[in-house]
């Protein structure tokens, strides 16, 4: 069972709930889009497979970043505090790398209507990089979802 030291009860409340929130608004989402393939850059702890879109039987899954362990063993990984944007020294080679596994991945799938899941501080600029590509893009934003909330992310953590 995970454990939220860092955060309220209040907080972890809060965040469990978003979860839950987003994970049915991002299935909506997926089934209005009909795509055929999911790429994702979370790389979620072992303990939050619900998060995880695996579940949805009907369109498969793909993890796209690289891995975590990869990524901290050459310095591409770095704490974002709340509300940062692109660090390009670190985000420049993740999205070089998500855009070169949609583009295999897809033209070896023939997959021509996909679903990217990214964070918020990647939707501008790898969108633009999938659009100087030629390919057509749909942005949609959590954060413009009426439930969307936050404010559990008000305490630092302490790691």
């Amino acid at each position: 069972m995970p454990q939220y030291l860092h955060l309220s009860k209040k907080q972890v409340e809060i965040y469990l709930a978003q979860s839950r929130l987003y994970a049915r608004w991002v299935r909506e989402q997926i089934a209005a889009f009909e795509a055929q393939l999911i790429f994702d850059e979370m790389n979620l702890p072992e303990w939050e497979p619900f998060n995880r879109l695996e579940d949805l039987g009907a369109v498969p899954w793909m993890y796209m970043d690289i891995p975590e362990n990869v990524r901290n063993w050459f310095k591409l990984s770095a704490d974002r505090s709340h509300g940062n944007d692109i660090v390009p020294e670190l985000d420049e080679p993740r999205e070089r790398h998500w855009l070169k596994m949609i583009e295999s991945v897809c033209a070896e799938c023939k997959a021509t209507k996909v679903a990217v899941l990214c964070g918020a501080a990647h939707l501008s600029t790898f969108s633009r990089k999938l659009i100087d590509v030629g390919h057509q893009v749909t942005k949609i934003d959590v954060r413009n979802a009426e439930w969307y909330d936050d404010s559990y992310k008000s305490t630092p953590s302490p790691w």
